[in-house]
């Protein structure tokens, strides 16, 4: 991959000799979109991966980076029997969940344990609901919440 940087910036020089010589302004225009490519190409091939990241990791907001639970207690709690033993929690861990979880309502309660504990994604969640992927969104979302306000507010966590 690096042996294509020198040829892309060689082929960046030329196209910007085009198109200060281009006859017209729509020559320029096209060899403009051109230079566009390549320039992204280029910073590709120098980064690893795509150059305008616009919704990466560290753009998001504390509430999408955020876990109110522990995801492998949670894993735990939904399927026992699909974790390892570093994973088990303890029957105090169990009632800690159950008591977070018993705000919810069933929908809420649902759509959160299939997302974090059985990693569904929301499409799969929607299908599985018969709902649709913004109103599975919205369900997971108040469901941490309420578990938020609950931590914030129980004795036992």
């Amino acid at each position: 991959m690096q042996d294509l940087i020198p040829e892309y910036k060689k082929t960046m020089k030329i196209l910007v000799k085009a198109k200060e010589q281009a006859p017209d302004e729509d020559d320029a225009k096209i060899i403009g979109e051109m230079i566009s490519s390549t320039q992204f190409s280029i910073d590709y091939l120098k980064k690893g991966h795509h150059p305008e990241n616009r919704r990466g990791i560290h753009r998001r907001s504390v509430q999408q980076r955020t876990t109110p639970l522990d995801p492998l207690w949670m894993q735990s709690y939904a399927a026992p029997s699909g974790c390892g033993s570093y994973t088990n929690i303890s029957e105090s861990g169990r009632l800690q969940i159950d008591m977070a979880l018993s705000t919810l309502t069933v929908q809420e309660r649902q759509a959160y344990t299939l997302h974090k504990g059985l990693c569904f994604s929301l499409s799969q969640i929607a299908l599985e609901m018969d709902v649709s992927k913004s109103t599975v969104q919205s369900y997971i979302d108040r469901a941490a919440q309420k578990i938020e306000a609950e931590l914030q507010c129980s004795l036992f966590f």
